[in-house]
């Protein structure tokens, strides 16, 4: 069932672009009539204006020209409708092979394409979330929707570290690079992988991408975040501050403290509260807050 709405979904959402693009193409069309006839016109004006006027024919030639300047205005009103109803864009189209429809049949036809809309609201909003992300960010929504699995942008990243492979330092220059969850990092090519963790040749030759990549997606699997995107808000190496290590570090990841600054302007209260210590002597965590101000005023001095 939920397969089948998922296909549902997206064959609605590919048949919408291609009717809004037919309208684009019709609307396009207008214009360019509209812009040629307007052009016609202008120089027929010219025409009467500059021509030697003979007094027999004075009164005729008038009345032409006060009809030709009504029509102009009229046809500027209806370029500047088309105008305004139009996309702007990059080539020329077309003439549609079929005739022009009227605004009720677009209307009527809209509605029957995006009827879907009040059925599945979630899917809508799934579809804002997405269309915010950057180009790069898009290719891996992509990649979900051909694997039938509908993207979820999510805005805190996952546990890298957990990834065979990955440690704290290869997790932070994932970060750095926008990449934050298990999802992501299984669809990186290995130069994608060599470049984002600098990785020189003797390194690179020495890591199992296929098997860090495997790794990566059976973790997507377990977790339930098989499509998961990060929206890509930047974050800061928490185990750098003595005292976190990873599990309070992506406690804190998840209750959206992700800088030092963040975590410098944080009450105390509040972070014993998310990091849920389970030793007797809690965390220190003042410290904590002076090593993360130290760090976030250093970070703003670079």
């Amino acid at each position: 069932m939920k397969k089948g709405l998922q296909v549902l979904v997206w064959g609605a959402l590919a048949g919408l672009a291609a009717f809004l693009g037919m309208l684009v193409k019709q609307k396009n069309t207008a214009l360019e009539v509209a812009q040629a006839r307007l052009a016609q016109m202008e120089q027929r004006m010219g025409q009467l204006a500059v021509a030697p006027i003979d007094t027999r024919n004075e009164r005729e030639l008038r009345a032409q020209l006060a009809e030709k300047t009504a029509e102009i205005a009229q046809l500027r009103a209806q370029l500047a409708d088309l105008a305004a109803a139009t996309p702007v864009v990059g080539t020329r189209q077309t003439a549609p092979s079929t005739p022009e429809p009227d605004n009720e049949l677009w209307r009527q036809r809209l509605v029957m394409e995006t009827g879907w809309h009040a059925k599945a609201p979630g899917l809508v909003m799934v579809g804002r979330a997405v269309d915010t992300l950057p180009p790069v960010k898009l290719a891996y929504a992509n990649r979900a929707v051909q694997a039938r699995i509908v993207p979820e942008v999510v805005p805190q990243p996952q546990d890298l570290s957990a990834v065979a492979g990955v440690g704290a330092i290869y997790e932070q220059r994932l970060y750095n690079a926008g990449i934050g969850t298990y999802w992501e990092l299984a669809m990186l090519d290995d130069d994608a992988l060599r470049r984002i963790l600098k990785l020189d040749k003797a390194r690179a030759a020495s890591i199992d991408f296929n098997a860090l990549r495997a790794s990566a997606r059976n973790l997507a699997a377990e977790t339930g975040a098989v499509g998961y995107i990060w929206n890509g808000e930047p974050v800061d190496d928490f185990q750098a501050i003595k005292g976190i290590g990873k599990v309070y570090e992506q406690r804190l990841y998840n209750a959206g403290i992700r800088t030092y600054a963040a975590l410098a302007h944080t009450p105390p209260e509040q972070l014993l509260e998310i990091v849920q210590a389970r030793s007797p002597v809690p965390p220190d965590v003042a410290s904590w807050i002076a090593q993360a101000r130290e760090l976030a005023e250093a970070k703003a001095a670079t």
